[in-house]
């Protein structure tokens, strides 16, 4: 999933690559994504809504690839053994 991130276009001015990067690397590591979110500059309440927004949207949209991105980093912590903690 690496490098999949550069490409979105979610609001660029918010959402760059290196928050994205972050975002990831911190819900791989099992954070809640309320904690990987404050860790990685964004509010919860934008990452809450891009994720809302996937469900509305087509499976090519921006908003879609979000999610796919963020439930892999989720995936990945679970399968190496960290416990998954929403918030």
């Amino acid at each position: 999933m690496r490098g999949e991130w550069t490409s979105l276009k979610l609001r660029p001015s918010t959402l760059d690559p290196q928050i994205l990067a972050q975002l990831c690397e911190h819900l791989r590591k099992g954070l809640s994504a309320r904690e990987a979110c404050r860790r990685a500059g964004l509010s919860i309440s934008l990452f809450r809504r891009w994720i809302h927004l996937s469900g509305f949207k087509g499976p090519g949209s921006e908003y879609r690839r979000f999610l796919d991105i963020i439930n892999g980093a989720r995936a990945s912590a679970k399968a190496r053994g960290y416990r998954s903690r929403r918030g």
